[in-house]
Formats: structure tokens, C-alpha cells, sequence
């Protein structure tokens, strides 16, 4: 009989994040809140990704028709869904 050289190592994903789970280097899954076990060295949690609401604030500067600069901060919310996909964000 052969023996197993790797382990199995468990990782908590809070419930405001997801998990992107990597097997050998490649995408297999997203793990959800709780307790996420992967089989080391063959599987890796490679990043993590929080499903709350965002703002981001982007200043932006413009120029009218009558020459006149007006400068404005666009204020723009945004969150992760978790069915439509979120690997290779960046």
C-alpha cells in the first residue's frame, strides 16, 4: 500500500467574503462562509473577496462649453455578486 504525502488543511471563510479555491494552479470553485477544507498541496485558497457594499470616490474634472472648469467627485457603490463570478479580477 502507498502512503498519502499531503494533508488536509482547513481554512474559515467569513460571511462577508467568498473564497477562490486553486487546484494545481487553476480555478476550481468558490467557497462560500464556514469552515473550507482543501487537500494541501494539490489545492489552495488564492485569494479572498468581500460581498459588501463598496464605495468608491473618483474625482473627476470637466470643461463646459463656456470654458469654465468644474471639478466634481462621482461617488460610485458597487459589490461582488457571488453567481456571477468574480475570478480574475483585479
Amino acid at each position: 500500500m502507498g502512503s498519502a504525502n499531503g494533508c488536509l488543511c482547513c481554512n474559515c471563510v467569513q460571511t462577508s467574503e467568498i473564497a477562490v479555491k486553486e487546484r494545481f494552479g487553476r480555478f476550481s470553485g468558490l467557497a462560500t462562509a464556514g469552515l473550507v477544507c482543501v487537500a494541501w498541496p494539490c489545492e489552495e485558497v488564492a485569494g479572498r473577496v468581500s460581498t459588501r457594499v463598496q464605495q468608491l470616490d473618483v474625482p473627476c474634472e470637466t470643461k463646459t462649453k463656456d470654458n469654465v472648469f468644474v471639478s466634481v467627485v462621482v461617488s460610485v457603490q458597487y459589490q461582488v455578486i457571488h453567481d456571477k463570478g468574480i475570478y480574475g479580477m483585479t
